[in-house]
C-alpha cells in the first residue's frame, strides 16, 4: 500500500485468519493526500488497483447523464448522476445535502435514489438527500422529441444545469 507515495508495506491474503480477499491494516498514520492499495496475484503480477484520495470542502455540483440516443417513445429512461465535488472536480463522499430536482419539458421525472440501502426516503418526489456525495434522478420520455431542462439545486453549492434532447424513434 502506498500512502502520498511511499510505501507503507507488503501484506499477504491469510484465508486462514481473515475472509478471502480481505485485508487489514492496522497503524497506517493519517496524513492527507492519495492512498493507493494495489492486488498482486501469486506471481506478483498486478490484478487490481484502487486509490482513494483526501477532497476538500463540497463547492458544486457535477451532472452526467448516460443515455445519449434518449428516444422519445414515452418509455426510454435517462439516468441523471449528480455528484457533489470539491474545487479540483473530486467528489466528496462525506457530503450529505438535500438535493432539489426541478425538470421540465419532455420528460417525467419518475424517481430518485442515492445509492443508500439503509434510507426510508421515498423514492418519489422531488428532493432527495445526497449519500456519499450522490444521488440520481431517473427520467421517462415522454412521447413529442423536444427539450428537457434538468436543475439540480444543494443549499450551498453551486447549481447543476443541463438541457437534453429527446429523440424521434426509429
Amino acid at each position: 500500500m502506498l500512502v502520498n507515495g511511499k510505501s507503507v508495506g507488503v501484506q499477504k491474503n491469510n484465508t486462514e485468519t481473515s475472509k478471502r480477499n480481505v485485508i487489514f491494516w492496522k497503524d497506517v498514520p493519517y496524513a492527507a493526500g492519495k492512498i493507493v492499495a494495489i492486488a498482486k496475484d501469486a506471481s506478483g503480477k498486478e490484478v487490481a488497483r484502487h486509490e482513494l484520495q483526501t477532497t476538500g470542502e463540497a463547492v458544486a455540483l457535477k451532472m452526467e447523464t448516460e443515455n445519449a440516443g434518449w428516444k422519445a417513445d414515452g418509455m426510454d429512461l435517462q439516468y441523471i448522476k449528480v455528484y457533489a465535488v470539491d474545487k479540483e472536480g473530486r467528489v466528496v463522499p462525506t457530503f450529505k445535502g438535500e438535493a432539489t430536482f426541478d425538470i421540465s419539458g419532455e420528460a417525467k421525472l419518475i424517481a430518485l435514489d442515492n445509492g443508500d440501502h439503509s434510507s426510508d426516503e421515498l423514492f418519489s418526489g422531488n428532493q432527495r438527500t445526497m449519500y456519499r456525495g450522490f444521488a440520481m434522478a431517473i427520467l421517462r420520455a415522454k412521447q413529442t422529441p423536444g427539450k428537457v431542462n434538468v436543475k439540480v439545486t444543494v443549499k450551498g453549492l453551486k447549481v447543476a444545469e443541463k438541457t437534453l434532447q429527446t429523440i424521434t424513434p426509429k
